[in-house]
């Protein structure tokens, strides 16, 4: 289906901005600071629209008329294909990661609690030490 096409078909939803609520006044003690429950700016934040992400994930739910399968099964079916009929390597690397993630580096690196106390109570016994050697006493570290 063709761009021109595909919006044709597509009815776009507008959404009508909110009406303005008449100005609350919110109450406040002697100094100016908000009374419990009643901090904050009223209406304040993010706005609540609609993202552009929301309204792929909308489209791509819906079937085109005469068709048997979703935008979204159509979406995944052209992309195995560039995969694997196509032999595109950089479709089957992006696939493949988003299936099994990404490796995960390991360092070699593996510490148990033990010698992490361990760790710990030489480093604060160092730490103390060098302390004294400098004369600036104890931070209790």
């Amino acid at each position: 289906m063709a761009y021109n096409e595909y919006m044709d078909e597509v009815k776009v939803e507008t959404t009508e901005a909110p009406k303005a609520e008449p100005e609350k006044v919110i109450p406040r003690d002697d100094k100016g600071h908000f009374l419990p429950g009643h901090g904050g700016i009223p209406g304040a934040g993010r706005p609540k629209e609609i993202s552009i992400t929301e309204l792929i994930k909308r489209e791509l739910k819906k079937v085109p008329e005469g068709q048997q399968m979703s935008y979204a099964e159509a979406f995944v079916k052209k992309i195995l294909k560039k995969a694997i009929m196509d032999d595109d390597g950089p479709t089957q690397k992006l696939l493949w990661n988003y299936v099994d993630g990404l490796p995960k580096a390991n360092f070699g690196l593996e510490v148990d609690k033990e010698s992490l106390a361990e760790l710990t109570q030489f480093l604060r016994e160092v730490a103390n030490q060098k302390q004294k050697d400098d004369g600036t006493g104890s931070t209790g570290v």
